[in-house]
């Protein structure tokens, strides 16, 4: 009885941490993600100014699952996203305190997202459940900055661009992803991640800096 013991315990064991059923696979995946700009961070008087605030988007890719070794995985994806920031409505006051024209202003951006995560799943047929981490790298197709504001009765939208000189933002960033997630029947994917951005989003501004982070909520399928 004991053998027949230990015997299953290595048997389960085996299953949870090493299946003999890992294969390469395809997957499309779709998130809801919520931008997290840091405040904008003055290094030499150690100031910060909280001129972003949380929005939303999403983004809809594919993914390439490939195992390495026991239940260690890597897996590259692309996605196209679209996200949204809001200005903080204190930055749209004019110096006696009232609101110029201005009703609201926002970020939005339109772009192309690389993650190559690092992966371990754990089964627990027919749940298995995922933990990864990685580098994403995040590359702005377009952004424009939209001001809205009234003059009468009439509501005026205008935009300019968001990157380079003029726009303030740089157009590529890089973040590193922590996040987990649940497989269901080894087809359907639920996850939530988190990138912390390990680049400056500004352009070209020595001493002043600001992290442009996310947190996201996935579905997926695996083909």
């Amino acid at each position: 009885m004991a053998a027949a013991a230990i015997s299953l315990s290595a048997a389960a064991q085996s299953s949870i941490f090493c299946s003999d059923d890992n294969h390469r696979f395809f997957g499309v995946r779709a998130s809801l993600d919520i931008s997290t700009p840091s405040d904008i961070k003055v290094d030499d008087t150690h100031t910060k100014l909280d001129a972003l605030n949380p929005g939303a988007g999403f983004s809809i890719g594919a993914i390439y699952n490939l195992p390495v070794i026991a239940n260690f995985y890597v897996e590259p994806g692309v996605s196209l996203y679209y996200h949204t920031s809001k200005v903080e409505k204190d930055l749209l006051k004019d110096n006696a305190g009232g609101i110029n024209d201005y009703t609201g202003a926002s970020l939005r951006e339109f772009g192309l997202s690389i993650p190559v995560q690092l992966g371990y799943h754990f089964d627990f047929q027919p749940v298995r459940v995922n933990v990864f981490t990685g580098p994403v790298f995040n590359i702005g197709l377009k952004g424009r900055w939209h001001v809205s504001d009234k003059s009468g009765d009439i509501d005026m939208n205008g935009s300019t661009g968001a990157y380079g000189e003029n726009g303030g933002l740089n157009r590529a960033d890089v973040a590193w992803r922590f996040g987990a997630g649940v497989t269901l029947s080894e087809r359907y994917v639920i996850a939530l991640h988190g990138d912390v951005a390990m680049t400056n989003a500004l352009h070209d501004t020595p001493g002043i800096s600001m992290h442009r982070n996310q947190v996201a909520i996935t579905l997926g399928y695996n083909f």
